[in-house]
């Protein structure tokens, strides 16, 4: 099982470690995120273009049952909804989209297929997406405040 450790430095110099930036920033994460596979083969099978990937960052969110993603992240991939789940969150009972998601984790060379994913305003935060706890279940995640740090394996 690959092993990604990610340490928060105090930018621009990336040594010695910032053991605050962790705490500051959160645990964070690159992602690559596309259309569902499933998808991806239907519209080409129409002869349709397939939407072009979308990279960026994602917060571990052990909070979250289920992952999420932006919505200005869902129109990039012109991704229509499979369904609606309500959720709690801290504003309240909120009735939310689903979208099938392909998410790629480069540093662990990871693909995970998503049935569905929720679709959230994540406007202002600089995230494309939360990795909730319906990822997290698949793996081992280890939060280390004292180095700045944490560790995810896939």
């Amino acid at each position: 099982m690959p092993v990604a450790t990610v340490r928060i430095s105090n930018v621009p110099n990336p040594t010695p470690a910032f053991p605050d930036g962790l705490f500051i920033a959160g645990s964070r994460i690159a992602v690559q995120l596309e259309v569902a596979s499933v998808l991806a083969k239907q519209l080409a099978a129409e002869g349709k273009p397939i939407p072009q990937p979308v990279t960026g960052t994602a917060l571990i969110d052990t909070g979250a049952t289920r992952s999420a993603i932006d919505d200005r992240t869902v129109s990039k991939l012109g991704l229509s909804p499979v369904g609606l789940v309500k959720l709690g969150t801290a504003a309240g009972q909120k009735l939310q989209a689903l979208y099938p998601l392909k998410l790629t984790l480069p540093q662990l060379a990871r693909v995970i297929e998503f049935e569905s994913v929720t679709g959230c305003d994540l406007s202002g935060t600089g995230f494309e997406m939360l990795i909730g706890r319906d990822v997290l279940r698949l793996g081992l995640f280890v939060y280390d405040g004292v180095s700045g740090s944490f560790s995810l394996a896939l």
